[in-house]
């Protein structure tokens, strides 16, 4: 079981929605169009990721961290300017960041 999926769950990737060829009809789903919650999650990670916090954290960290680490990382997140992210993108993102650390140490 990897980390994210004992963390988050085993959640489905793709987003669709019910297509409708006709009252009362539906067929094949087709993909949802973006909401804007998910433009500013997304702009949100880049800000973040181009900030440089995500390699000082796990720099700081040595390339370890426990949940208490995980979930107080998110508690400052949420009380910074990058709020909303999806958790789930957060910890990809340091899971990046700890592979270039190993990779570098």
């Amino acid at each position: 079981m990897s980390f994210f999926t004992w963390l988050f769950g085993n959640r489905d990737k793709t987003e669709s929605a019910p297509r409708s060829d006709g009252p009362g009809q539906t067929t094949a789903a087709e993909p949802r169009k973006r909401e804007p919650a998910a433009d500013v999650e997304a702009d949100n990670l880049r800000r973040w990721r181009e900030s440089g916090q995500p390699r000082a954290w796990v720099e700081g960290r040595r390339g370890r961290w426990d949940h208490a680490a995980w979930l107080a990382l998110l508690e400052e997140l949420k009380r910074s300017p990058y709020w909303p992210m999806r958790p789930e993108a957060v910890g990809l993102v340091l899971e990046g960041e700890k592979k270039e650390w190993l990779r570098r140490n």
